[in-house]
């Protein structure tokens, strides 16, 4: 057995006090263990019994941390000080490694769904090998999640690890980490430092699939009698298979003569995107501002910015005559390049560099505008989305999107 998987596995790293949880990974035995692999040596790593027993204390502390305190040098080795902390403890330790120095900070989330018996081990694994194969090194791990908060939204396992060292290769990179985050159904998002915890922001959002769990264009043709044709071309339109605008108004003629009391029932019975709710009350408690830039309805827009204190909507207009759908729409349709432009011109009105910009979308049509946000991210997507798209998320509510930013359970109300 290599020492990180004794790290990660072993029962005698645990107090006598936490049996329970003892096969759970920690991240004092992940941290150490981290370090040993960027080097590929596990010997390099000198532990004391005080190293293990000092694991116990991060088996369920919610906001646990550990990072390196110093650094120094002698012809063979590196001596790190390292410290700990849980809530007001916090504890220092010594250990002798070989390690990376560093250069550049990049911030790599791990999100995971909740399990009792906590993070698996070979998502770990894989992940510091990952990154230390591209020339990177853990200088702290923190965990952001508190797996026992109160809530009715889906509850996530976070870690959010501080890498140093330049990454080799990018591209190649970011690519092992989407096929790693896909063969274990987690979220991993790499990113430059947490930039967005602090300060003026601006996030702006996809409704159709991101803020909402339906496509309105296609509820309305069921209504109509046409629901199938309707979806064949929305789900074509959103993989980017055919032309948004094209397409819009193919969809848009089909609902002619559609009786606009339908609006009011579908209004009422759609489905918010799991998190919504928690993710806008804590912008609002950031001090964000916020925008749905939707190729969808205002009419439905409209309610969910006054349900979501949303402070700005930008969407498509309905026309309609004697109560009637006409196929038309009163506005410029807002597509992926006007999605874009919308978001540069309200940056510009805040006086907002795009760097400290979110953009969060699920289509095709988002991708122009995902491209340009300092942080954009394709949100439960289709394939080429999130292929095209720098980070995705897929296996939580948007409220992950709050841990991706940087803040902790112990951060947000």
């Amino acid at each position: 057995m290599t020492l990180l998987q004794v790290l990660l596995t072993s029962e005698e790293s645990a107090s006598k006090t936490d049996r329970t949880d003892s096969c759970a990974p920690t991240l004092l035995g992940l941290f150490l263990s981290q370090l040993a692999a960027a080097h590929g040596r596990w010997q390099d790593i000198k532990l004391t019994p005080d190293h293990l027993d000092a694991q116990a204390i991060f088996k369920r502390e919610a906001d646990a941390s550990v990072f390196l305190a110093s650094m120094s040098d002698s012809a063979t080795e590196q001596t790190l000080s390292f410290q700990t902390s849980t809530g007001n403890n916090r504890f220092s330790q010594v250990v002798s490694a070989k390690v990376l120095g560093p250069n550049t900070d990049q911030v790599v989330t791990l999100i995971t769904p909740y399990s009792e018996s906590g993070y698996d081990a070979d998502t770990l694994i894989q992940l510091a090998n990952a990154i230390a194969e591209q020339g990177g090194a853990v200088s702290g791990i923190r965990r952001l999640s508190d797996p026992h908060r109160n809530s009715d939204e889906p509850v996530m396992m976070v870690l959010q690890w501080w890498v140093t060292g330049t990454i080799r290769q990018p591209s190649v990179f970011r690519d092992a980490l989407l096929r790693l985050a896909e063969t274990h159904q987690v979220d991993i998002v790499l990113r430059a430092a947490p930039s967005l915890t602090e300060g003026s922001a601006l996030a702006v959002f996809d409704m159709d699939s991101t803020l909402i769990q339906a496509e309105v264009i296609d509820e309305l043709a069921i209504r109509a009698g046409i629901g199938a044709e309707v979806s064949a071309i929305t789900a074509l339109a959103m993989q980017g298979k055919l032309d948004f605008q094209q397409s819009f108004r193919q969809r848009m003629a089909l609902l002619s003569g559609l009786d606009v009391s339908v609006l009011a029932d579908i209004a009422k019975d759609l489905p918010i995107m799991p998190g919504a709710v928690r993710l806008f009350r804590n912008l609002k408690e950031l001090g964000y501002k916020t925008a749905i830039l939707s190729g969808g309805f205002t009419y439905f827009a409209e309610q969910l910015q006054q349900l979501l204190a949303i402070d700005a909507v930008y969407a498509n207009t309905l026309d309609t005559v004697d109560g009637k759908l006409t196929g038309q729409v009163l506005t410029e349709i807002v597509d992926g390049q006007k999605k874009k432009d919308l978001l540069q011109q309200l940056a510009a009105e805040m006086a907002l560099p795009l760097s400290r910009t979110i953009a969060v979308g699920d289509g095709a049509n988002d991708i122009p505008m995902l491209h340009i946000a300092g942080l954009g991210v394709a949100f439960h997507a289709k394939p080429a989305v999130k292929a095209a798209a720098t980070h995705s998320l897929s296996v939580g509510g948007l409220d992950t999107l709050l841990y991706v930013i940087g803040h902790s359970d112990a951060d947000l109300s």
